[in-house]
C-alpha cells in the first residue's frame, strides 16, 4: 500500500487527472442513462396488465396503488391522547389529497 501512495504522490498530475476523467465519463454516463424515476411500469399484454385495465375500468375508484403510512408513537401508546390528536390530524390531511379515494384511521 505504501508503495502505492509513493507512486500516487510522485504522480499527482496524472493522479488528479485520472480522477477528473473518471468523473467527467461518470457524469457523461449520468446524462447519457438519466435518472428519471418512473413508477409506472406494465408490461405490455400479459395477464396481470390485463386484469388491472379490467379492474380500472370496472372499478375506478378502487383502481390504482393503495399505500400503507406508519405511524409509531414516541413513547408509551399511539392512543395517547396527544399521540391520537396528531394521528387525527394526519388522516385528515391525507382524506383532503387529491385522487385519494379512502383513508382508515389507524385508531379505528
Amino acid at each position: 500500500m505504501s508503495a502505492l501512495a509513493r507512486w500516487c504522490v510522485r504522480h499527482r498530475l496524472v493522479v488528479v487527472a485520472a480522477w477528473l476523467a473518471a468523473i467527467a465519463a461518470s457524469l457523461a454516463l449520468y446524462a447519457s442513462v438519466g435518472a428519471a424515476y418512473s413508477n409506472n411500469f406494465q408490461p405490455p399484454n400479459t395477464p396481470s396488465t390485463q386484469a388491472l385495465h379490467i379492474e380500472e375500468r370496472a372499478f375506478p375508484i378502487e383502481g390504482g396503488d393503495s399505500e400503507q403510512v406508519v405511524v409509531q408513537a414516541k413513547g408509551g401508546s399511539v392512543r395517547a391522547p396527544a399521540d391520537a390528536a396528531r394521528i387525527d390530524a394526519l388522516v385528515a390531511a391525507v382524506r383532503r389529497l387529491p385522487r385519494v379515494a379512502a383513508v382508515q384511521s389507524p385508531l379505528a
